[in-house]
């Protein structure tokens, strides 16, 4: 397996990724945010990462950037994150989040957030301890499911932050 960034050649695999991955209540919206990610110029910052295995895409993640809006730190929200059904369980996931996260940090960023399964993210250092003091852009459906992981030491709020995502996350429904 090989992970890479993407391209505009990859957006029909990717896009049939995650319309096998999800299921058939979200299946349309996250498709449509994928496209919307990888087709739409933005003033946000966006990591598009694929598993390939010979020659054939099998997963893919985006971490876009989240702007802190009272503050200058850098951040990305991890969305979304699928697997082929046929190759599942075979840490592929873990393989993307874990590229995702060794680049980000790398690259000096702070915070990283997800809107998931804590008993997932939580493999990876996500926590939902203090979550509150960093403001979603959205009411969310599923408090217990935002997290965050935090880089280099970096310096943590002591009062509560609020966020702004990407164009293509803001969608009180994603939320």
């Amino acid at each position: 397996m090989h992970i890479r960034l993407s391209n505009t050649n990859d957006l029909e695999a990717i896009c049939a990724i995650h319309h096998s991955a999800f299921g058939e209540e979200e299946r349309e919206s996250i498709v449509e945010l994928v496209i919307n990610f990888l087709s739409q110029p933005s003033d946000y910052d966006t990591l598009s990462f694929v598993a390939e295995e010979d020659g054939i895409v099998i997963g893919h993640t985006i971490f876009s950037e989240i702007k802190f809006i009272e503050h200058n730190t850098k951040a990305f929200i991890l969305a979304p994150l699928a697997v082929l059904p046929s190759h599942q369980n075979r840490g592929i996931g873990t393989s993307l989040v874990k590229h995702g996260l060794n680049y980000l940090s790398s690259q000096g960023t702070e915070f990283v957030f997800v809107y998931g399964d804590p008993k997932y993210y939580s493999r990876f250092g996500f926590h939902t301890e203090n979550s509150k003091n960093f403001v979603p852009p959205y009411t969310l459906q599923y408090l217990h499911g935002w997290q965050y992981l935090q880089f280099n030491k970096s310096s943590f709020p002591a009062t509560p932050i609020h966020l702004s995502c990407a164009p293509p996350l803001r969608k009180p429904e994603l939320w």
